[in-house]
C-alpha cells in the first residue's frame, strides 16, 4: 500500500531501487544485488511497455557522475553508440527532461529519498 501511495501521488520522474529482487537476471543487478525500476508516466514509453507486455531494460541517459543531459542534444555519443535503438519523438509538449528522483524502502520499511 505505502508503493501504491508514493505512486499515485508523485508527479515528478520516479526511481524506486529495489532491493535482492526474485528472477532478474545477475548481470541487471548492481554489485549490492540491487535494481533501478523507473517508474514511467510517458505516453509513449507507457504504450511500448504495455505492447511489449513487460518491462524494458536501459541505460540511462548518462553515466554514474556526469551531468545529466536535459535534452536529447546533450545525450553523450558513446552512450548513443552503446545502445540498440534510439527513440526519437519530436513533439512541443514535452517539457525538457529532469532527472527521476530516487528512493527506496530501507530496512524499516521508511521511505528514503536517495535523489530529490
Amino acid at each position: 500500500p505505502r508503493i501504491e501511495t508514493l505512486l499515485s501521488h508523485h508527479q515528478q520522474p520516479l526511481t524506486l531501487i529495489h532491493d535482492h529482487p526474485i528472477e532478474i537476471p545477475d548481470y541487471l543487478l548492481t554489485p549490492e544485488q540491487t535494481i533501478g525500476i523507473r517508474i514511467c508516466k510517458d505516453p509513449y514509453c507507457r504504450d511500448l511497455i504495455n505492447t511489449f507486455g513487460k518491462p524494458i531494460v536501459s541505460t540511462s541517459a548518462n553515466l554514474s557522475g556526469d551531468p545529466f543531459p536535459k535534452h536529447f542534444g546533450e545525450i553523450s555519443d558513446h552512450i548513443k553508440s552503446e545502445v540498440d535503438y534510439i527513440v526519437s519523438i519530436r513533439n512541443d509538449e514535452y517539457e525538457p527532461a529532469q532527472p527521476s528522483v530516487v528512493a527506496r524502502y530501507n530496512h524499516k520499511g521508511d521511505l528514503e529519498f536517495l535523489r530529490r
